[in-house]
């Protein structure tokens, strides 16, 4: 086989070790806005929330995800120092959250919660199972068994809060993994030229083990 076959069939796999390696410590994507829409937005779009306040993976756990955005702290832990100062009080603001559920095996009772105050729309596979885009005190939005199929099953989770009282969003399956879409940046080219120098050695040294 020749060399640049080798480094050609490798980079793809290279491009998926250095998307886990990036996302290994953050279990969902999340984009804050500073408003939100009136009617529940389509899963498939870019969520028509206004002005972007940050997008950051930085919390979670394996099996889920909890934030307080009605905490000054945790907001600004997530976007930024002062990031709290411009959700409009803590009211009229939206965010949507990203990612895949990672499931073992071919199943249809993954046990899911989905708690919000105030509306969401949770969408996976392409399926909608909870649309709860009303005004709420507390109280969960979808809770039961769903589907997944063994592998990456993606979701979106839309949420929105709307009087400035409480404003949290709390999502978890359990038996499944949550972990965060690949990121959307082309890794870096020194690190790329590094690894494929790397490959290209080992298909050297192949060739004299050959000779």
């Amino acid at each position: 086989m020749r060399c640049g076959s080798m480094v050609g069939r490798a980079l793809p796999a290279l491009g998926l070790v250095l998307a886990a390696a990036r996302a290994g410590d953050a279990q969902v994507q999340v984009t804050i806005y500073n408003t939100y829409p009136s009617t529940a937005p389509s899963p498939t779009q870019a969520y028509p929330g206004g002005t972007v306040l940050c997008s950051a993976t930085a919390f979670g756990t394996a099996t889920g995800f909890s934030i307080d955005f009605s905490s000054a702290a945790a907001v600004d832990a997530l976007c930024g120092a002062g990031a709290s100062s411009r959700i409009n009080n803590y009211q009229s603001f939206g965010a949507r959250f990203t990612g895949f559920l990672v499931a073992p095996t071919t199943a249809s009772n993954y046990a899911l919660t989905v708690n919000t105050d105030d509306g969401d729309v949770l969408t996976i596979d392409g399926v909608t199972y909870d649309s709860d885009w009303i005004t709420k005190a507390y109280g969960p939005g979808y809770v039961g068994n769903i589907p997944l199929t063994a592998g990456n099953n993606p979701f979106t989770l839309d949420y929105f809060q709307g009087p400035p009282v409480q404003a949290y969003a709390n999502f978890s399956v359990q038996g499944a993994t949550v972990i965060p879409p690949p990121p959307t940046t082309a890794p870096e080219p020194a690190t790329v030229v590094l690894v494929a120098a790397g490959l290209a050695g080992a298909g050297v040294a192949a060739r004299r083990r050959r000779a």
